[in-house]
């Protein structure tokens, strides 16, 4: 977290809506990686994301590992976020 410039609270709401929609299909790459990330690209999985995220987000790269993605949000461009998922959690935190 920020403290100069921590994340208000309707960014983080609109955060928390995004987080839920996109987890049926980030759950569903992150799987689909796990059994082919020796013969795929981690760039078309970013293609995936991209396609599926609400207009308010700005996809900004696609991670191996943890897997997931990291994100802005117009209208609060200045923090870096991601989502990211591993065997065990699913999550959201600020990056930057």
């Amino acid at each position: 977290m920020n403290k100069k410039n921590p994340t208000p609270a309707e960014i983080v709401k609109k955060i928390d809506n995004m987080y839920e929609e996109m987890e049926n299909i980030t759950v569903s790459l992150f799987m689909r990686w796990q059994d082919e990330k020796e013969y795929e690209e981690i760039k078309d999985y970013g293609e995936a994301i991209k396609n599926k995220l609400h207009p308010d987000f700005i996809f900004v790269s696609m991670n191996k590992s943890p897997f997931g993605f990291k994100f802005k949000v117009k209208g609060f461009v200045e923090a870096l976020y991601r989502i990211k998922l591993s065997g065990r959690s699913y999550g959201w935190d600020r990056v930057e």
